[in-house]
Parts: C-alpha cells; structure tokens; sequence
C-alpha cells in the first residue's frame, strides 16, 4: 500500500492512496466474466491544463488504452466489442442511462480513433499525466477535443446523471 500526503497541498490534508490487493490471475478472472464494466476511478487529468497540477492514480489516463493492449491483444482473454462495451455501453445500462454508450444517428457521440498496433499506456506512477501513444483523436460529443494526438481544446462533455444520482422516493418530512 502507498500513501502520502501531496507537499503543495498539506494545508488541505489531502492524501491519496494506491492499495495492491488484486493479484494478475484474480484480475483475469474477474475480467472474463461478462457482467464486469471497466473503468477507473480518478479523474483524468490534461497534461496541457490546471488539471495536470494534480497527481491522479496512474490508470487515470491509461486504463483503456491498457485493458486493450493486455487483455485484448497480449492475453485474448476480451474481444475489442466485448471491451467497448464494458467501457461505454455496460456502465451507462447500469446508471439506466438510455442514449451513452451507443453509436448511433442522431445521439451524443464520444469518439476515440487510435491506432491499434502503437496503442500503449504511458502513465507511470511518478508521472501520471501522460496520454496514451496511439490516440489519433477523440470526439466528445461529437466534437473533436484531440486531433493528430494533440488537444486542441474545448469543453464539450455534459454531466450525465443516472437514477442511481436521483433520489428514489420522497424524503420524509420531521417536524
């Protein structure tokens, strides 16, 4: 387990934490099974804005780009639908969000066009934000936000609330 504390945010007791309790055949396990989405749960950081003053977990800006690589492609444990689907589909099912994850005709479209043979994870825990090598463009929204591997700015994305985020019945009133 690692933990520390950032130095230039000491005054807000920030910390973080890395905990390794996944072994690789634990992880290949439950990867296989077809109810598992894949995602993180840092936020991503651009190494071009405010954001990258921040140090986020490693996988922030390497997760999918990683899955593909070693679980697809290394270890054909996933096919790249299957994977796709757990990254998009799966997770906005779950958050019974009807339109996300799709791509279809007139729906809100994110878009990631990589190249599949220099498709590599780059981030390193000393250094976590890097993107992926690979990445030829993203589109969120179906407006590009990186081109050629560049960003190029832009704030397209929209928050998606799922009935998970909704309250499920009224709240009770207390005098």
């Amino acid at each position: 387990m690692l933990l520390r504390a950032k130095p230039a945010l000491r005054s807000r007791a920030f910390t973080e934490q890395a905990v390794f309790c996944l072994s690789e055949p634990d992880l290949a396990l439950v990867i296989k099974q077809p109810s598992v989405s894949i995602d993180h749960n840092s936020h991503a950081a651009s190494p071009d804005r405010i954001s990258a003053q921040q140090h986020p977990h490693t996988r922030a800006n390497g997760t999918f780009s990683r899955v593909l690589r070693k679980y697809l492609w290394e270890e054909n444990q996933l096919t790249l639908l299957d994977a796709t689907a757990r990254f998009f589909a799966l997770p906005a099912q779950r958050m019974r969000l009807i339109d996300p994850g799709v791509l279809k005709q007139g729906l809100w479209a994110d878009v990631v066009i990589f190249d599949p043979a220099n498709l590599r994870d780059k981030a390193t825990f000393e250094n976590p934000n890097q993107f992926s090598e690979g990445i030829r463009s993203v589109l969120v929204n179906g407006l590009p936000i990186i081109a050629g591997g560049n960003t190029i700015g832009g704030l397209p994305g929209k928050v998606l609330r799922g009935l998970g985020l909704e309250p499920q019945c009224e709240p009770s009133l207390v005098p």
